[in-house]
């Protein structure tokens, strides 16, 4: 299980309540302000005018903590849609990646000589990325779209496809994340 989760969640409870603390205090920090530093009391004045920060300290305090808020949640839901970029593949436990690396032996040119899959083991083992690597060196990204087609176990595939010249193994997801980055700029 991973610490980054508990530790972000840590930091964001302590940020809320310092952001909810100064949202209640504004009020009594804008009338302190107006009071004393802007409009001091004196004997010959008929009144202290408008209170200024009375009324716009509290409504910056909801402007930020507001603000503050969408930015960390929206933060968080990135993490948890890129977990799979993390190494292992997993995000507090809650997703699961499987990289497998399989190599398979072909005289067509047009035949991929290397894939690589990126397997989701919590939905039946489909393949959400796909990496295929061509005799010539040409490197093609895939990303799954909706046809979920289940990869089976680099196991598998090492007993299935000893006789027609396949083996396979499971790899890092940093392994994974560095072909698929060459592979991107490949295209570019």
């Amino acid at each position: 299980m991973s610490d980054r989760g508990s530790n972000r969640r840590g930091g964001y409870v302590k940020l809320f309540i310092i952001l909810g603390s100064f949202v209640c205090a504004s009020p009594f920090i804008g009338l302190l302000i107006d009071v004393f530093i802007i409009f001091p009391p004196s004997s010959d004045a008929q009144g202290h005018g408008i209170p200024v920060f009375t009324i716009l300290l509290p409504l910056l305090a909801i402007i930020v903590a507001v603000v503050a808020t969408i930015v960390f949640v929206v933060t968080d839901m990135s993490v948890k849609a890129s977990a799979r970029r993390l190494p292992g593949g997993n995000y507090n436990g809650s997703l699961r990646y499987e990289y497998i690396k399989m190599f398979q032996q072909c005289d067509d040119a047009q035949a991929p000589a290397m894939i690589l899959h990126e397997v989701d083991t919590n939905a039946g083992r489909c393949s959400v990325r796909c990496i295929y690597i061509y005799p010539n060196g040409y490197v093609e990204n895939f990303v799954n779209k909706g046809v979920y087609v289940p990869v089976p176990t680099a196991e598998a595939i090492q007993v299935a496809g000893a006789s027609r010249g396949q083996s396979a193994h499971i790899i890092t997801g940093g392994e994974f994340e560095s072909v698929w980055n060459i592979g991107q700029h490949a295209k570019a």
